[in-house]
């Protein structure tokens, strides 16, 4: 079973990647506000995990580079979260943008402080909501991979990471500080209603963000009528 996984696996890395893409509707819009209509190159193969997306995409990828051609041209060209403003795609219906962020990095390297990310936006009204992921793998430490290294099993894990962009274009991360310890100071912090926030239980995770922001659209309905 094992040598038929390994070869299956040398299968699909030994086949173009176009082969596993999908090409969606969109546009992007450059460093000079130039919006340009055209295709967006959406992968259904993950790199990292190996996994196959069936009604899906690989989300990660985009985060890094998008490939991307004009209408009427046939040739691809990859850009990166330099080159762009933001980008737009439909895919099964659903619209699906991202935009260009500079993040900056808690790291001893000077050079990895800096990060140019493209964040996919998962949330929008007084606020936007936008998310971070990325892939990695971690083998398992059991008796049997320390008696033979070569068959040290992996395991993947996927990591998301949310910011908050204010009105005035601010971007706040959600996580635990000093002065935000809780979901519901952040919330407060980036204007939304008291009544709301304090609903909020105090214990509430900042990975779940886009719940309690999809709760508050439907709070924000419910006074209305």
């Amino acid at each position: 079973m094992k040598v038929l996984l390994f070869a299956l696996f040398l299968f699909m890395v030994a086949i173009p990647g176009h082969v596993f893409s999908n090409n969606a509707r969109g546009f992007i819009v450059n460093n000079q506000s130039d919006t340009i209509m055209g295709e967006v190159r959406i992968n259904i193969f993950n790199q990292t995990s190996g996994a196959v997306y069936l009604n899906y995409f690989d989300n990660e990828i985009l985060h890094t580079e998008v490939w991307f051609r004009p209408a009427g041209i046939r040739k691809w060209k990859r850009y990166t979260p330099e080159d762009l403003q933001f980008y737009s795609f439909l895919f099964k219906g659903q619209t699906y943008e991202y935009r260009s962020f500079c993040l900056n990095r808690k790291s001893i390297v000077k050079r990895e402080r800096i990060d140019r990310r493209f964040l996919m936006l998962v949330h929008s009204s007084s606020i936007k909501l936008y998310q971070d992921v990325w892939c990695y793998s971690r083998p398992q430490l059991t008796r049997q991979c320390l008696l033979n290294y070569f068959k040290v099993p992996s395991m993947y894990y996927t990591c998301y990471e949310y910011y908050l962009c204010t009105k005035d274009n601010r971007l706040i991360k959600a996580e635990k500080t000093t002065t935000l310890e809780t979901v519901s100071d952040l919330l407060r912090v980036v204007g939304l209603e008291g009544s709301f926030v304090s609903q909020i239980p105090e214990k509430a995770s900042f990975k779940d963000l886009p719940v309690i922001l999809a709760e508050y659209l439907h709070w924000k309905r419910m006074i209305r009528t």
